[in-house]
């Protein structure tokens, strides 16, 4: 889009050194909220509740937030151009 408006040729390079002299950091955009005081006690007591648990009664749950592995070299996240003291 760039090289449309301005009619000449620009690498990537040049874009991302011009963010670089503007102060801009290349960050994933943030996506939750830091867990407040109150979702923190209710995660301890979750977890008290099920600290006598064995094997087969985890086995029995599924959890939504584990981390991503990707196998190549894309992983399809966006990144945000900020400034440091932005979120």
């Amino acid at each position: 889009m760039i090289r449309a408006d301005v009619g000449v040729a620009i690498v990537p390079q040049t874009i991302s050194r011009h963010l670089a002299d503007a102060n801009l950091k290349s960050k994933r955009p943030f996506h939750a909220l830091p867990l407040t005081p109150e979702h923190r006690q209710l995660l301890l007591q979750w977890c008290q509740a099920r600290s006598m648990w064995n094997v087969t009664d985890w086995q029995k749950v599924v959890f939504s937030d584990e981390s991503r592995f990707v196998w190549g070299t894309d992983d399809n996240r966006v990144w945000v151009w900020r400034r440091p003291d932005e979120r």
